[in-house]
């Protein structure tokens, strides 16, 4: 793995984003479901308590990206972060730079005074199961997830 450097992306990375959620959405086999535009994840990196992406890059470029926002468990009383989506480009999988990126993160959580990271993983994707699980996630079986569209342009995947 190459040095590997991160910070977060403002306003004028949308564009590097949204190449990252397309890449995402084809992975994941739902690129006809991704409604987010430039426009839209431009105007949420610009806000003071919206959503943020940490770019990680290395070999002159960015190499993944993590997309996150706070979040607060009532029963430790502090806050954590909610990782919507951790991507490194296909030319760069396998190098350790999805390790770094997660890591990362972590660090992240623990400067912010948080006490837990959460994400989602789609039950049939089994290379990102064991990403999560050899990084020490554990798989929760005591909740269900529930969501109430409340556009209705909400997709079933998302």
């Amino acid at each position: 793995m190459s040095k590997i450097s991160f910070r977060y992306a403002g306003p004028e990375d949308a564009k590097r984003v949204m190449e990252f959620i397309r890449q995402l959405s084809r992975y994941e086999k739902a690129e006809n479901q991704v409604e987010a535009t430039e426009a839209m994840i431009r105007e949420e990196l610009g806000k003071e308590n919206g959503a943020k992406a940490l770019l990680a890059e290395a070999e002159g470029t960015e190499v993944g990206c993590a997309v996150f926002f706070r979040n607060f468990s009532v029963y430790l009383g502090r806050p954590g972060i909610f990782l919507d989506a951790l991507i490194v480009s296909e030319q760069y999988r396998g190098k350790g730079y999805g390790k770094a990126l997660f890591e990362e993160l972590k660090k992240e959580t623990v400067r912010m005074g948080g006490a837990r990271m959460e994400w989602l993983c789609l039950d049939w994707n089994e290379p990102s199961m064991e990403f999560y699980k050899n990084r020490g996630g554990r798989r929760l079986e005591i909740c269900t997830t529930y969501r109430l569209p409340v556009t209705g342009q909400e997709s079933e995947q998302e």
